[in-house]
């Protein structure tokens, strides 16, 4: 994990390499029962509160309470064998309302440790995001590449479009829509999801942050920045897996990189 600031911001006390900060000294906060961490997010009202979905052996979704000090499983479907949780997304200012996608291709809403399947697509779902906006507002993107929404907080779902490339990547920003695929890169919606464009093609997009008139792209070429309209431009031209921007302070980006 890295950290990056931008204009603006102080100058970091730790060695500067390629433009971003070398990582700080981590330290084990909790061990799962194994598997594949694959996802993890941070309650955009309470910094304390987090989850952690798993796809392998740990399965189901975690919760912590206490910045990632103690973790407990707050949903564990054995009907399936497991629950392979693949994404995760938090109500902006809910923070005990939490929504999931998994393997299985099902959607689940829950709080307080009750969840509930609300949608079940039966082909694997790794997209999803709620817009901070409208909360109402929620997308969720298939293997198939096919891309759904919500109106109603998660409650009933509807097909936008058929992409016909897995979708791995969703983000919102207002009326805005992005999708990253495996393989035909970025679409872009004005309003949500009636027009579409490929504004960064023929590429694996892993993930998408926006914010600050800024939208950067982690993929397998490096790190993308488009800042307002303009293009596409390379920041970082390592193997990138996870983009995200810091929600105390828009200058400042975290990279997470593939083997460096």
């Amino acid at each position: 994990l890295r950290r990056a600031p931008l204009s603006g911001s102080s100058s970091p006390a730790a060695p500067i390499r390629d433009g971003f900060t070398d990582p700080p000294t981590m330290r084990k906060l909790a061990e799962l029962p194994g598997g594949h961490i694959s996802d993890i997010r941070f309650s955009p009202s309470n910094p304390n509160i987090l989850y952690l979905a798993s796809n392998v052996n740990a399965m189901g979704l975690w919760k912590s309470a206490d910045a990632g000090e103690t973790w407990r499983r707050i949903y564990y479907d054995e009907n399936f064998g497991g629950t392979h949780m693949n994404t995760v997304a938090i109500h902006p200012s809910k923070p005990e309302q939490v929504f999931a996608v998994d393997v299985h291709g099902r959607i689940s809403k829950g709080a307080h440790g009750e969840f509930r399947q609300v949608k079940d697509y039966q082909i694997a779902l790794f997209g999803l995001a709620i817009s901070a906006a409208d909360p109402r507002l929620l997308y969720a993107g298939s293997e198939e590449g096919k891309l759904y929404r919500s109106t109603d907080e998660g409650e009933t779902w509807t097909q936008v479009t058929d992409l016909g490339d897995p979708i791995g990547a969703i983000a919102i920003d207002h009326d805005t829509v992005y999708v990253g695929t495996r393989a035909q890169g970025l679409y872009v919606s004005p309003d949500r999801g009636k027009r579409w464009t490929n504004d960064f093609p023929n590429a694996e997009v892993l993930r998408i942050a926006v914010g600050a008139d800024r939208v950067f792209l982690a993929t397998p070429l490096g790190l993308y920045r488009r800042i307002a309209v303009g293009p596409f431009e390379q920041v970082h031209g390592i193997h990138s897996h996870a983009v995200a921007i810091a929600a105390s302070n828009p200058q400042v980006v975290y990279l997470g990189t593939y083997d460096d």
